[in-house]
């Protein structure tokens, strides 16, 4: 059925004047426009939107004039649980205003860096600690040269730090076999 040619209800025009027209489509179970079509053949266009907007709107709370002069809008909206608009209203339309808004006093710069203690006279310098490497070590460092991501691993390949296996790539390999392939990519790079 056309929405042009859908009956009014009867009691549409006592509900058109109290209810907003998204509530009146949702009473009626009809599309906004629907709503429009019935207040231009029943001539209340442009009545309704300002009664409905009258009687929906939020009244001003009774304790507002003690609370806005001590509170920011923002606070005042979370006080209240508003939105801006309607504290911003309500604070027009009883002439009381808001505490203003002061901004924080920005923080102190942040604190230089501490300086490393001057080295006494006759210290050694800290040194790294030295690993010793192991031919299989080297030979792993060769593959991670050629972009191989290598590292220990048990014999399903799952890491394990000390593992028996190598994982390279998607291979899992003895020790043999990693000193044979790095062998071949060394022998590439040369």
């Amino acid at each position: 059925m056309n929405r042009k040619n859908r009956p009014i209800p009867d009691d549409f025009r006592d509900l058109a004047l109290t209810m907003p027209r998204y509530k009146l489509a949702l009473h009626y179970v009809v599309a906004q426009r629907t709503i429009q079509v019935w207040f231009e053949k029943l001539g209340i266009e442009g009545k309704w939107q300002n009664i409905a907007a009258e009687q929906t709107r939020r009244p001003i709370p009774a304790d507002f004039a003690q609370v806005a002069p001590t509170k920011t809008r923002t606070a005042l909206c979370k006080h209240y649980r508003c939105s801006d608009r309607v504290a911003m209203r309500w604070s027009v339309e009883s002439g009381v205003a808001c505490m203003p808004y002061t901004p924080t006093p920005p923080r102190k710069a942040p604190a230089a860096p501490r300086q490393r203690p001057a080295l006494v006279p006759g210290a050694k310098p800290r040194q790294i600690a030295q690993t010793n490497k192991t031919t299989f070590d080297l030979a792993a460092d060769v593959l991670r040269r050629e972009r191989f991501h290598v590292h220990r691993c048990n014999e399903r390949g799952g890491f394990d730090l000390k593992g028996q296996y190598w994982r390279c790539g998607y291979s899992i390999l003895t020790d043999d076999e990693l000193l044979i392939r790095a062998a071949k990519y060394e022998q590439r790079a040369a």
